[in-house]
């Protein structure tokens, strides 16, 4: 496979071992949310938890990746089957890497990674990965409904007793996909959300200082 010719700037190599389900899980998980055009800060998002969960999974030089509490979320997420994001057998039962690291001509991080093949002969092309910015928006196929569509349905929900009880990202979801449609994307009701808890807007509608038992954020009517 052809490895794309981008400009490098700090160019590193780095060595490092990894299980090779979780490598393969991580990044079929990738696959999924490119092929869906959410973004890796907006799936992380959807997780409640720290803002850069999705990004540094993702990271082939962290050790950080989707634990089976995780795993379980992605599925209620992208409202799928274990299959879909968990590796057939692998060949090895740890992968050894070697990974090209350096900075693109826009100044974004880019990750060459390379899988020493059974035979430990040599390093096999794998993926190259280029790490998104924070809000970068990804096109999408789903459906986009408009930040003021997501509003007011949102602003609908908050009228009745929906936010009386805390609620978790995915339970909004779940819900604006139930009158929005099936194939709703989270985009602009991550950022409604975020528009009605930040007080500096000085609309906070919605607080988000609790935590369910796993530590996810929810969202409840100030």
């Amino acid at each position: 496979m052809d490895i794309p010719n981008l400009k490098r700037h700090k160019k590193s190599d780095h060595k490092i071992s990894v299980t090779a389900i979780d490598f393969f899980k991580t990044y079929l998980v990738r696959d999924k949310r490119l092929a869906l055009g959410i973004s890796a800060w907006e799936l992380s998002f959807m997780f409640g938890k720290t803002d850069f969960l999705v990004r540094d999974a993702e990271n082939p030089l962290i050790t950080r990746r989707y634990n089976i509490d995780d795993t379980n979320y992605l599925l209620l997420i992208f409202d799928e089957k274990l299959p879909s994001v968990m590796p057939p057998k692998t060949e090895q039962d740890i992968n050894h890497l070697e990974i090209i690291s350096y900075f693109n001509e826009i100044r974004n991080n880019v990750y060459e990674i390379f899988i020493r093949d059974a035979k430990k002969v040599d390093y096999i092309f794998f993926k190259t990965i280029e790490v998104e910015k924070k809000y970068q928006e990804l096109p999408t196929d789903l459906i986009l409904s408009s930040f003021n569509e997501v509003k007011g349905y949102i602003d609908s929900l908050l009228k009745e007793d929906y936010f009386d009880e805390p609620k978790r990202a995915l339970d909004i979801f779940n819900k604006c996909k139930e009158q929005l449609g099936e194939r709703f994307h989270p985009r602009n009701m991550v950022k409604v959300l975020n528009y009605y808890t930040n007080k500096k807007s000085g609309i906070a509608k919605l607080n988000k200082d609790q935590k369910d038992d796993f530590g996810r954020t929810m969202f409840k009517k100030v």
